[in-house]
């Protein structure tokens, strides 16, 4: 009976690490694809020197230093959206009471 479970447990692991390279390597294709360098591939990344490396790697920090900012950028266009509609309710308010007097 284990024999037949450790192989069976054995076939899943392979499988689910094949599947997260599939994964990873669809990652990496979109993330390039984003950036303009879609002719590259993960082969070609692997014979890289360390100079070409780093420069990818500064290119994918200064890539998620802009994604944070568009998304904080996002973030403050939606809280002064709120306080614009409090604003407006609060005079509405206003108005409301200044007009029963």
């Amino acid at each position: 009976m284990w024999d037949k479970f450790g192989g069976y447990l054995l076939l899943l692991l392979g499988l689910t690490a094949k599947a997260e390279r599939v994964q990873d390597v669809l990652r990496l294709r979109l993330f390039l694809d984003n950036i303009g360098f879609s002719d590259l591939s993960a082969k070609d990344i692997k014979k890289w020197l360390p100079k070409d490396r780093r420069r990818f790697e500064i290119i994918q920090e200064s890539y998620m230093r802009e994604k944070e900012m568009e998304e904080e950028i996002l973030m403050q266009r939606r809280e002064e959206e709120g306080r614009g509609k409090e604003r407006r309710k609060a005079l509405l308010e206003k108005e409301e009471r200044n007009g029963r007097k």
